[in-house]
């Protein structure tokens, strides 16, 4: 494809990319990021006019990277702990309560990361982003329903490896 036509294609797809991104990202910033970077990794295929329907690829690399967004957001918020080694020396943090809460995090992100992908994903839109059921299944592209349900076996897989880890502690 030339230098045109993906010209026109940007002019023609961008728009809406930027408006389906930003429903789901609730950033403008973030927003005008990931869709900068759909161009980026889709212009290689465009350009080889190795993609024959252009608007279900562009619109499945923005799912892709608004769930790898979350995924990054979420283990970032997961990774935010109170530092054992730090709490020794502050003399306003309970060097035991600290210890404690980095373990049940650490315990609470190992029985995240066991889950399957989509009901981790779906866990995660929730939980992190407090998104509905609904806003879940619209961009995951499934039902409002199989959303619910992969996010009940995920609070339950969750809180039983949860138990299970307590006990063995």
């Amino acid at each position: 494809m030339s230098t045109y036509g993906i010209d026109r294609l940007v002019e023609q797809y961008y728009d809406s990319l930027q408006c389906f991104v930003c429903r789901h990202v609730r950033s403008r910033t973030e927003a005008e990021d990931i869709v900068q970077e759909i161009w980026a990794r889709s212009l290689p295929a465009l350009r080889s006019d190795a993609v024959e329907n252009i608007r279900a690829y562009l619109y499945c690399v923005a799912r892709h990277l608004i769930h790898d967004h979350y995924h990054k957001k979420s283990s970032a918020l997961l990774g935010n702990t109170i530092d054992p080694a730090t709490a020794l020396f502050d003399q306003r943090i309970d060097p035991e309560r600290a210890v404690i809460a980095h373990e049940q995090k650490c315990r609470l992100h190992r029985a995240i990361e066991c889950l399957p992908v989509r009901q981790k994903t779906v866990f995660l839109l929730q939980a992190n982003e407090g998104l509905s059921c609904a806003q879940i299944g619209r961009l995951l592209g499934i039902s409002r329903q199989t959303a619910h349900e992969h996010i009940t076996h995920a609070v339950r897989t969750v809180h039983g490896r949860m138990v299970e880890d307590n006990a063995a502690a």
